[in-house]
């Protein structure tokens, strides 16, 4: 499904599932699962009539607008992806449909054809695919905007091909990168670095004409690192709509974070005014701490209480964690919030990246539980250009989030997605690489505590990982595969440790909890 059910106030698609179960006429239907991402929706649906059942899938796009393109190619590139590597025993025809079934669905066939024919022939043919379904259905592939979309997602689709890997590949993914390409002499992780330079977007300059108008170049610490109109976030209060800061996605929100500047003294309020319109309680600090008269100090500092303009913040609290990062929590008078403030101490403003990903990972964990406990949607992240490091930032925890989620590891489509909203986001090989050892930093913190037995209750990102590592087993094993989806949520539910999860998957005997069973023979393997 590649439409919305309403767009700009335009019903364009009758909602054809239920939230819960509902019938359709002799149909009986019931959601299973749905699952939310920023740019797509996965549910699951159990259809039954007279005694005969079966499951349905449905991926449905929310980012294409009709008669237009999504805004980069990146979205509906993992969009397919995901479809065409969905594991399905049912071998029939994909369904597709948009509102009208012409530009959007024949946009996304001609796609999946010919990256088809790229990967099969060593070629593509685009003009004859379009041609060729036209002659079926008129108007497919409606408009010139989508035709040049076309070829640029499919440049990018071949170019990339399918980069995601699952956690259990990610080791021995890992390890290819590091290795020497013998006919080039690099590195696999240069030459993908060399390839995210190629596939990110060169930004029209058209795209900075508001950051670059006289009233507002004072609100710029770096003339060439401005926000593009299309994703520049604009403020309602102060003398102008402007701030240099853009909108960057998550794995699950498309407005995750708001990506800016370290405020610049004449900017302060502009920071406080983007902070309550955005309706966020977390702010994160990458740049370290240091006063000069190029700093807008946003906080009180050496007091309890300070006011910019009509807003006061008072100081309630400030924790160190781990000499790593500290947390200061404010009051916002003007709208009685809370807002926690993450420093970051362990990046000093001359390093390309982190001695480590430890500590970025420990404050990527506890800016998230903060999110949960408030759940507002947005995160404010900015460092002193708004883009080296706190983009650094903002990439790691999509990548984390992702892997949390789906137990894969994207990293290259992430980056690119990122640059799309500014060029300068993981601007070298070493912070790409710095990417991948979070994963691997974040991926053997869990497993070493699996292997030390802590007892821990379990988090989402402990279940996934579990998951995760149990979904290697699912591809050499089709029903140990099928018993995952179905039953290991339910398993988790009902275990509070790992130790617990250890003596249902490795006991010497068949163990049971409810309606789930793992078998192991005697030397502990999956049957």
């Amino acid at each position: 499904m590649l439409t919305n059910v309403e767009e700009n106030g335009v019903m364009k698609c009758n909602k054809y599932w239920p939230d819960t179960e509902d019938m359709y006429g002799i149909y009986h239907v019931k959601m299973e699962k749905e699952e939310t991402s920023a740019n797509y929706t996965v549910r699951t649906f159990h259809i039954s009539l007279s005694g005969k059942a079966k499951t349905v899938t449905h991926f449905h796009f929310t980012a294409w607008p009709d008669k237009g393109v999504p805004r980069n190619v990146t979205s509906i590139v993992d969009f397919r992806n995901k479809v065409v590597n969905y594991e399905d025993d049912l071998k029939g025809p994909l369904l597709i449909h948009c509102s009208a079934g012409v530009g959007r669905t024949g946009t996304f066939m001609a796609l999946d054809f010919l990256i088809k024919q790229g990967e099969r022939e060593g070629f593509v043919d685009v003009i004859s695919c379009v041609a060729s379904m036209r002659h079926q259905r008129v108007h497919v592939v409606q408009t010139v905007e989508q035709y040049v979309f076309l070829h640029d997602a499919l440049v990018e689709g071949l170019t990339e091909g399918n980069s995601n890997v699952t956690a259990a590949e990610f080791p021995e993914y890992y390890e290819r990168l590091n290795h020497l390409n013998p006919s080039t002499q690099k590195s696999g992780i240069l030459e993908q670095f060399q390839l995210i330079n190629k596939l990110s977007t060169t930004v029209d300059v058209k795209q900075f004409e508001t950051a670059k108008l006289k009233e507002n170049r004072s609100k710029n610490r770096y003339s060439n690192i401005l926000p593009a109109e299309s994703y520049r976030i604009f403020i309602t209060s102060g003398d102008s709509n402007y701030i240099n800061a853009i909108q960057a996605p998550g794995y699950k929100s498309r407005n995750a974070y708001a990506i800016t500047q370290m405020p610049l003294a004449n900017t302060v309020q502009d920071f406080w005014c983007l902070v309550l319109e955005q309706d966020v309680s977390t702010i994160v600090m990458m740049n370290s701490f240091k006063k000069d008269k190029t700093v807008g100090i946003y906080w009180p500092v050496n007091t309890k209480e300070t006011s910019f303009g009509a807003v006061a913040i008072t100081l309630l609290a400030a924790e160190t964690r781990n000499s790593s990062f500290d947390v200061l929590e404010f009051k916002v008078s003007k709208e009685e919030r809370i807002v926690k403030q993450f420093q970051c101490k362990f990046w000093s403003e001359d390093a390309v990246v982190p001695e480590s990903p430890d500590p970025l990972l420990e404050m990527i964990e506890e800016v998230n539980a903060w999110q949960r406990q408030v759940q507002n949607p947005t995160i404010v992240v900015h460092c002193m250009n708004g883009a080296k490091k706190s983009g650094l930032f903002c990439t790691v925890a999509t990548i984390i989030e992702r892997l949390r989620a789906e137990q894969e590891v994207s990293v290259l489509q992430t980056v690119v997605q990122m640059r799309s909203r500014r060029p300068q986001i993981v601007a070298s090989k070493e912070q790409l690489m710095f990417c991948y050892e979070a994963v691997c930093a974040y991926l053997n913190m869990f497993n070493t505590e699996r292997e030390n037995g802590a007892a821990m209750e379990p988090t989402i990102a402990e279940i996934t990982l579990f998951q995760g590592h149990l979904y290697l087993r699912q591809r050499r094993r089709k029903y140990y595969g099928g018993f995952i989806r179905r039953g290991i949520l339910n398993m988790f539910k009902n275990c509070r440790s790992y130790t617990s999860i250890a003596t249902f998957g490795y006991d010497n005997r068949r163990k049971s909890h409810g309606s789930i069973h793992i078998a192991t023979n005697d030397s502990g393997s999956l049957p």
